[in-house]
């Protein structure tokens, strides 16, 4: 089958979602979002819903003076400024207007009280319901607006360039066969390669026994098209562990 869209986004997480609703807002006319498990959401179902901000209105009520600066340090410091510094900004910039853009989907955040690992100020904001009751505003939301079609149990299996080796659209396998979507605008959100088993032996083979705490989906398709495509990758290395201590 055959389908144009102004804009196609591979994979239906939290990035997926986000990047859908802007495309609409932005004025794309017809946003298809392909998803290749039966639900939408992916890691950020299962995260805590949370999101370090510079919020002057919550942390002003405390007395806390914070800044975008000291955000970023944060960020940056665990990594012994290893990530790029612009890209870095730009999540620090940007976290209070998407706080506020959730917000206005009904989001509802609470500042925390616990100094997050690596943070120097309180800046942790949490959503009621953590990830799945803020994936699921997003939701109610996408779904709302008729220009967007969710694909669900469609997986994107490449990229459609022409000769200038431009990207021009995707390939899927549906329920029904094979799709063939040609778009103006690809939007890769498929995720990291943690439940890449060969990724993990090739980038990071020490935590290939780790417990994976990763949503199923979340298998480096997108990386791996990239790559294809002479795309450069870096900090394949880095992953973010998370150490439980339980009591008897």
């Amino acid at each position: 089958a055959k389908y144009q869209a102004d804009v196609v986004v591979v994979g239906g997480g939290g990035a997926g979602l986000a990047a859908a609703i802007s495309a609409y807002q932005a004025g794309a006319k017809h946003v298809l979002v392909l998803e290749k498990l039966g639900f939408v959401g992916g890691s950020t179902n299962v995260s805590e819903g949370a999101l370090n901000a510079v919020d002057p209105v919550r942390q002003g009520r405390q007395g806390i003076e914070d800044s975008v600066e000291a955000l970023a340090r944060d960020i940056l410091r665990p990594s012994n400024y290893s990530t790029r510094q612009e890209l870095v900004y730009t999540v620090a910039e940007n976290a209070t207007p998407v706080a506020e853009w959730l917000e206005s989907m009904g989001v509802v955040w609470t500042l925390m009280d616990s100094l997050y690992y690596g943070q120097t100020e309180y800046r942790m904001l949490n959503a009621e319901g953590n990830g799945a009751g803020m994936t699921s505003k997003m939701i109610d939301h996408l779904n709302s607006l008729e220009n967007v079609t969710v694909m669900l149990e469609t997986t994107g299996t490449g990229l459609i360039t022409n000769q200038a080796n431009e990207v021009i659209g995707a390939t899927a396998e549906g329920k029904d066969g094979s799709m063939v979507i040609y778009a103006d605008n690809v939007v890769l959100a498929t995720s990291g390669f943690a439940a890449n088993k060969e990724m993990l032996e090739k980038y990071i083979p020490e935590i290939v026994d780790a417990y994976p705490m990763v949503a199923p989906g979340a298998t480096g398709e997108g990386i791996l098209w990239g790559m294809e495509l002479g795309a450069a990758v870096e900090n394949m290395h880095a992953y973010q562990a998370v150490s439980y201590t339980h009591l008897r």
